[in-house]
């Protein structure tokens, strides 16, 4: 299988694909030679045209060229491309995606947002639980959490309701936005697999890729049940020069450690050696706790910041900080943007509340 992405996702991908027994085929471009995507694959492939990795053609050509008979878009530019997909599908290649790409509904920017990640096959339709996004810079979520439990039953339910009248089959994300003391509007349908599925995955205890791997083979696949009813949080750590208003930072990563142990799970995109510039996603990994409570989610979530260490280039690690362990209210409410630019841009302290 060839994974048409870079960074966290292709890592997750590419993972599923050994405990399933499945090979896996990473593509990368100059800047990614030493990735941790490329070294984890059973084989990767240089991207040499201009079109990187959403070089279509290129793609189907190493697809050919390593014997695979899938491609898995990831999150990557080719992910919401049905011309890509149809390409794929013609040369007799299996896409691992959905079947069908509603388009999404044209709506003005709600002042906060929610997902309910859905599988869905002829066997019908399973949610996932919902995730609210707390923070996000540049349109980007950098945080996102589990939603209330009203919220969650409530868009659990139309999210199901929308999948099943549209026909969807696969993996898919059902998008929804309200403004402050209005109702849940559903606003489309995404269909590429994101770094924040991990909160659904830890929120839920359903491995999202192995289902989604299943249905693409086979729509009759049986659906996975919900194991768990986790509280969940995933933060990502992205390279960022503060003194510069956020701007995306560039430099090696001279070293790196990451947060470990019960309830912490860290997928990462980049490594100890990587040279990040700034003209590319500045993303080094998404780190997600869980735990039985909110309280002891936001606990092990301050714990966890606390063990980042990252030298060589400037990063977000204070984002997910004691503020936000202090912070009480973790409400259904959730602002979208300006809470690291105005902790950046000026200097003070700014309280990352969940709310």
């Amino acid at each position: 299988m060839v994974i048409a992405a870079r960074g966290v996702v292709a890592v997750r991908v590419i993972r599923a694909c050994r405990d399933l027994g499945f090979a896996a085929v990473a593509v990368y471009d100059d800047a990614d030679v030493w990735a941790p995507h490329a070294g984890l694959a059973d084989e990767a492939y240089a991207l040499a045209g201009a079109g990187g990795y959403a070089d279509i053609a290129a793609l189907i050509a190493i697809a050919r060229r390593a014997g695979a008979d899938a491609v898995h878009p990831g999150d990557g530019p080719v992910a919401l491309d049905a011309d890509a997909a149809a390409a794929v599908r013609d040369r007799g290649l299996t896409w691992i995606g959905a079947a069908r790409r509603p388009p999404a509904t044209p709506a003005a920017a709600p002042e906060e947002r929610a997902q309910v990640d859905l599988l869905a096959g002829t066997a019908g339709v399973v949610s996932l639980g919902a995730r609210i996004t707390a923070a996000s810079r540049r349109g980007i979520p950098v945080c996102t959490h589990t939603a209330p439990r009203e919220t969650r039953d409530e868009l659990a339910e139309r999210a199901r309701a929308v999948a099943a009248e549209l026909g969807f089959r696969g993996y898919g994300v059902a998008e929804f936005g309200r403004r402050a003391g209005g109702d849940w509007r559903f606003l489309g349908m995404s269909t590429h697999l994101a770094s924040e599925h991990a909160v659904a995955e830890e929120q839920s205890g359903v491995d999202i890729v192995a289902a989604q791997l299943a249905l693409a083979f086979d729509a009759g696949a049986p659906l996975p049940r919900v194991l768990k009813d986790n509280w969940a949080c995933g933060v990502a750590l992205e390279a960022e020069d503060r003194a510069r208003g956020a701007l995306r930072a560039a430099g090696i990563v001279r070293s790196f450690r990451l947060p470990a142990g019960p309830g912490v799970r860290v997928d990462p995109a980049l490594g100890e050696g990587q040279v990040i510039v700034p003209t590319r996603d500045n993303r080094l990994a998404f780190v997600t706790v869980c735990a039985r409570t909110e309280d002891e989610a936001r606990q092990r979530l301050a714990r966890a910041a606390g063990e980042i260490s990252v030298h060589g280039v400037t990063t977000t690690a204070w984002l997910p900080d004691a503020p936000v362990a202090a912070d009480p209210a973790f409400t259904d409410t959730a602002p979208d943007t300006g809470i690291v630019s105005l902790e950046a841009r000026g200097g003070a302290p700014v309280r990352l509340a969940l709310r």
